[in-house]
């Protein structure tokens, strides 16, 4: 059936005649139930294109310059104001662009706002996912990535389709984690020059519309590309501690902390395909998940909220402990982990 697509719209107004521009995120104007509800919308029904603006009442801003700009430039959200406008939260790089155009646009004509949004830079070229300062997420904005490529690398250039958002991404936006190389993204699904879906890991700037891949995969036609983006970095996180650093074979056994996360789930998955028995931790709410989904018994789950899987997994081992531990626990339990450690055994940290 047809897909029906909507706009949904709220305005809001506010006096900034008291603020400077960096006093107070514009888009906090819009009140906190309207930007939750406008959040959980925009979640649970992707068809519909979300926008929120704040106008300035004191300054009576065009309303055909906001209509232009909402029509020609989907925004998630908008602050329009005589000498200050931004926009945050972007729902495509096209408008990220727009965006940087409404600064001296707000004040015209809505023929200048129309004039100026149809000059947008060429979005053929490659954009990626950066902020100017971390830690506040107003400041996350889309600039051009320059792909420097040659005659050997080619095969490795990806339209992006999916990127996968994981923790250092969030850490690194709120501004609790520094990083060598700034940027956002390691995985990513898509397709590369030849139309093929593939998956696959970059070094960096992979939330971007295209992006240079250090590895590669073929995407299995079952899945989605929206799945395939979750894949690379759990299970080469997984496969490396496995079977690179510990060269786990059949028969041998392995403690995999944190079993309910993205690289528990694919050490599970990784251990039982390959024969290898696996104890698993996990909160207590997490149990039937793990249960259901991988069919493990109580005797191999236990609990990552104290140190009960201590005596689980020596009872579990007749008092020899495991060939593995895949640890991403702190404290206590990773001292308490390292006693599991069979001789000759190997403990991958995977943690902070």
């Amino acid at each position: 059936a047809e897909q029906k697509t909507a706009t949904l719209s709220i305005v809001d107004k506010h006096s900034w005649a008291d603020l400077t521009p960096t006093a107070m995120p514009p888009q906090r104007f819009v009140s906190d139930g309207a930007l939750a509800l406008f959040r959980t919308l925009g979640k649970e029904y992707s068809a519909i294109t979300m926008h929120t603006a704040t106008l300035d009442e004191s300054d009576s801003a065009n309303l055909l310059v906001l209509q232009a700009a909402l029509t020609q430039c989907p925004l998630r959200h908008m602050a329009v104001h005589r000498l200050h406008a931004g926009a945050w939260v972007t729902t495509s790089p096209e408008a990220a662009a727009c965006a940087v155009d409404l600064t001296t646009v707000v004040s015209g004509s809505a023929e200048d706002a129309v004039a100026s949004i149809d000059s947008v830079p060429d979005t053929n070229s490659a954009l990626s996912l950066s902020i100017k300062r971390p830690g506040d997420l107003t400041s996350l904005t889309w600039v051009p990535l320059p792909l420097r490529l040659n005659d050997g690398n080619h095969g490795s250039l990806v339209n992006v389709e999916f990127a996968g958002l994981n923790f250092k991404d969030v850490m690194y936006a709120f501004g609790k984690l520094r990083l060598e190389t700034p940027s956002f993204g390691l995985e990513v699904s898509g397709h590369n020059l030849q139309g093929e879906r593939v998956m696959g890991i970059g070094r960096c700037n992979c939330i971007a519309t295209q992006t240079v891949l250090d590895m590669t995969w073929k995407i299995p036609e079952q899945w989605s590309l929206a799945d395939a983006a979750t894949v690379p970095v759990v299970y080469l996180t997984a496969l490396y501690a496995m079977f690179y650093k510990a060269r786990l074979v059949p028969g041998q056994t392995m403690l995999v902390h944190g079993g309910a996360g993205g690289v528990g789930h694919a050490a599970i998955h990784l251990a039982q395909r390959h024969g290898i028995e696996v104890f698993t931790t996990c909160s207590q709410s997490k149990r039937s998940h793990l249960k259901k989904w991988f069919g493990l018994d109580d005797a191999h789950i236990g609990n990552s909220r104290d140190l009960s899987f201590v005596d689980l997994v020596l009872r579990g081992t007749d008092g020899q402990g495991v060939d593995l531990v895949l640890n991403s626990l702190s404290g206590a339990a990773l001292t308490s982990s390292l006693t599991l450690v069979k001789e000759y055994g190997n403990f991958c940290e995977i943690g902070k």
